[in-house]
């Protein structure tokens, strides 16, 4: 992928989240993005915690949602695991399985 289409990935995704965010603000009457520096979790692990509300899911299958690594996605779970927002359980097939 180009720079060129990176910045404009980036920016496009910047005026969803406003788009989407300041409706959420004004309707709260606080700012989410307090809440969420309050709450100590980052827009990638909201999502996870958002993904993991339909069931378990495995590393590798929230990677290719978040388009992330599989590397970086363990991390941000092991974060939440940490928090005790999530646990971590052996799949039922392999035990290098994670859900």
């Amino acid at each position: 992928m180009s720079k060129k289409a990176d910045a404009k990935t980036a920016g496009d995704l910047d005026r969803l989240l406003h788009d989407v965010i300041s409706p959420i603000d004004r309707a709260l009457g606080i700012s989410i993005v307090k809440v969420i520096s309050a709450c100590d979790v980052n827009l990638s692990q909201i999502t996870i915690l958002d993904l993991l509300r339909q069931g378990p899911q495995t590393v590798s299958s929230l990677s290719k949602e978040l388009r992330l690594t599989p590397g970086g996605v363990s991390r941000l779970v092991d974060r939440l695991v940490r928090r005790g927002l999530v646990s971590r359980r052996e799949g039922a097939n392999s035990r290098r399985q994670k859900a």
